[in-house]
């Protein structure tokens, strides 16, 4: 059995090392108790970075739904495709329009709407 150790980590380190924890705890099919008494960590200090981490993975989940949903293509109008972005842009996409360029375009278009 070893003991978790993280005073003397920062705050992205202990996260990572949380990150790696959980990974390995998801992995198995054991109960939190068990696999916090196998490894020696206190069972609510489990429980708070694993809430932190589901609570981040969802943020960021939603992050990732809420850009995409918010593109509706609409009706091809002519040789074109329209984009509209959360109500704020609209796009016009020729057919032929290089898809290397539009990926860019998608990703400025995402930064600066968040």
């Amino acid at each position: 059995m070893h003991q978790i150790h993280t005073a003397a980590l920062d705050k992205q380190n202990k996260r990572e090392m949380w990150e790696t924890i959980i990974a390995e705890y998801e992995q198995l099919e054991i109960s939190q108790r068990r696999f916090c008494e196998e490894r020696g960590i206190k069972m609510d200090l489990f429980c708070y970075h694993y809430g932190r981490y589901k609570q981040r993975i969802k943020s960021q989940s939603q992050e990732k739904m809420s850009f995409i949903s918010a593109f509706s293509p609409s009706k091809m109008h002519g040789d074109e495709l329209r984009l509209i972005v959360r109500q704020d842009f609209e796009v016009h996409i020729p057919r032929d329009f290089d898809a290397q360029h539009l990926i860019k375009v998608l990703q400025t278009l995402r930064q600066v709407s968040c």
